[in-house]
């Protein structure tokens, strides 16, 4: 199905199950954000890194530059979505330290409003976890 990523699970008649187009989209996006520059030989000037942000203060991170990356690094594989913009924010909660990005997509003509949560831990591991704000699409 274009435009969608396997799920690795199997449905009844033991088929690949497929994400939703949302869902799908997600993944590209989260990929995108930790893909590093080099990562693809085809395209060594794509990759976010997202990992270079969480430890800058929110003030320098300059949003326009972030968009910018996500979308070369995403390209044409956004199949019926596309990237609006996005706002990132470093924030502390109960002494620890988070980073908040909204991401505003549309997806085939419908606007919709991604929310990105990331914890970096004193291990160095990155936890994250997303949602759609726009409950009303399909």
């Amino acid at each position: 199905m274009i435009g969608r990523e396997i799920d690795f699970k199997t449905d009844k008649y033991n088929k690949p199950s497929y994400l939703s187009k949302r869902d799908s989209i997600a993944q590209i996006i989260l990929n995108s954000l930790f893909m590093k520059k080099g990562n693809l030989p085809g395209h060594p000037d794509r990759g976010v890194d997202i990992e270079k942000y969480l430890n800058k203060p929110s003030d320098s991170i300059d949003e326009l530059q972030l968009l910018e990356e996500l979308k070369n690094t995403c390209g044409e594989n956004l199949v019926g979505g596309d990237i609006d913009s996005l706002t990132f924010q470093i924030i502390s909660y109960k002494g620890r330290e988070y980073a908040l990005m909204l991401i505003k997509l549309k997806i085939d003509n419908t606007d919709d409003l991604m929310a990105i949560s990331l914890e970096q831990t004193k291990n160095n591991v990155i936890r994250y976890q997303y949602n759609f704000i726009n409950e009303d699409v399909p």
